[in-house]
């Protein structure tokens, strides 16, 4: 839903879970948690020189949590020890509050956030089951 009102000018594919899943949160809090990192995405995408690219969310469940690999194919993270610093931003219009707000509504669900080392950028949600 949030990528209705998110304005961008590349072609993007958006690739979400199939499955269906129940997760016991706050709806509003884990709306705002997703809607930023798309919207990040997009933005790293926006960036780069391709003229599309591709996010990705992965979901898988562990016994203690849903666990949330999102992907894109945009720009690398330019300072990752600065990303979840409070007003710390790369964006010209940022204020470096939207991955320190989703880390903490994570925590608040008992989970966390984190960028994975892998071949793909990737950030891992997890949420407590």
């Amino acid at each position: 839903m949030s990528i209705g009102y998110y304005g961008y000018s590349k072609e993007i594919s958006f690739i979400f879970p199939q499955d269906d899943f129940k997760i016991s949160a706050d709806k509003d809090l884990l709306e705002m948690l997703f809607s930023n990192f798309i919207a990040n995405a997009i933005d790293a995408i926006e960036l780069d020189d391709n003229e599309d690219g591709v996010i990705e969310i992965i979901y898988k469940c562990d016994k203690k949590y849903h666990v949330f690999h999102i992907y894109d194919t945009g720009v690398d993270i330019e300072s990752e020890q600065d990303l979840f610093e409070a007003f710390k931003s790369t964006k010209v219009k940022g204020n470096g509050l939207g991955l320190t707000l989703c880390r903490q509504i994570a925590e608040a669900h008992n989970g966390s956030v984190n960028i994975l080392k892998s071949q793909r950028k990737c950030f891992e949600i997890k949420i407590s089951i």
